[in-house]
This record gives C-alpha cells, structure tokens and sequence, in this order.
C-alpha cells in the first residue's frame, strides 16, 4: 500500500514488479481505511507512508510504543509484528 503521492508510488512500484502483483494507493488522508484493509490481511503487508502517517498506522496495528518522525526522517523500516501484544522492529538504513 501507498499513499496516492509520486514518491510513495515510485518506491513500491520496484517490489511490487517483483512481485508481480500492483501498487494499492490509499489517500494519506484516509489512514482508518487502510487500518481497516491491513486488519484484514493474513500475511504480510508493506505500507509506504510520510512521516506524518506512519506513526498512526502502526498505533493503529495495535503498538504502544509511541513513532514520531519529522519530515527529515528517511530510510526508515518498521516492521510490525502481529499478535496478542503486537511489537515493533525499528531497522534504520544509512
């Protein structure tokens, strides 16, 4: 999933080629749509997103550990792992 901007596309499109499947756009502004889709899947999900949504998705996956980014945080990974008690991996690429 991306948001329907450039810059999200064209950093999934490359994986998603891959992969052979398509790149799902969901409006930034629509993050509770796409909480809704991600609750639904039973595998795994990637979401590309902007410092001011990632945060709230993984809130919204169930982690209490709070993510704050400012718009000069790049190359970031977090990996959300699905559970009882769901728990975040943080992994920083530089």
């Amino acid at each position: 999933y991306t948001t329907e901007y450039k810059r999200t596309r064209q950093t999934g499109e490359p994986l998603a080629k891959a992969l052979g499947i398509e790149v799902t756009p969901v409006p930034a502004r629509q993050m509770p749509a796409l909480l809704e889709k991600l609750k639904s899947v039973t595998g795994n999900a990637l979401v590309i997103g902007h410092s001011n949504t990632v945060g709230e998705v993984i809130a919204g996956l169930g982690v209490s550990e709070a993510v704050k980014l400012t718009d000069n945080d790049y190359d970031n990974l977090f990996v959300v792992v699905r559970g009882e008690k769901p728990t975040l991996i943080r992994l920083h690429f530089r």
